[in-house]
């Protein structure tokens, strides 16, 4: 019989699944990890470097469908802060651990957003762009 929260053969945290999950009993012994969760997970206590993003969006350039997306998903990218320029560009800070990851969803706002820093990022957008032309635009097509 296996001790609950451990897995006999390997001695480590398990990942249970609640659909799998048939019986459970409540008991007074407590379970005390023999080593840190996080650990287990292969996270470490620092977090990532985080580097920070400016932008600057032209809302008349953006398409209405995708307004209402930046401001639904920006959370989720390591949005910070952001504030409306007197020429009523929108400038967004965030601070995020993967570039790459960015630019994809930058993407779709190529023509409205100008990336003030890091000039890397302005890389990654390039290249995501230049694979999207190679797949999708074939001489038959473009």
């Amino acid at each position: 019989m296996a001790r609950a929260g451990v897995l006999p053969a390997a001695q480590d945290l398990p990942d249970f699944r609640l659909d799998r999950i048939e019986a459970l009993e409540l008991r007074e012994e407590v379970f005390t990890p023999a080593r840190n969760p996080a650990a287990a997970l292969g996270q470490t206590s620092q977090a990532p470097a985080r580097e920070k993003v400016v932008l600057r969006f032209q809302p008349d350039a953006v398409l209405p469908a995708l307004a209402r997306q930046l401001q639904d998903t920006k959370y989720q990218y390591g949005w910070t802060q952001e504030h409306i320029l007197p020429d009523g560009s929108l400038e967004m800070s965030f601070l995020i651990g993967d570039l790459p990851y960015l630019a994809t969803w930058l993407l779709p706002y190529a023509g409205a957003v100008t990336i003030l820093e890091p000039a890397v990022l302005e890389e990654h957008l390039r290249e995501l762009a230049r694979r999207v032309y190679e797949i999708f635009c074939t001489p038959k097509t473009c």
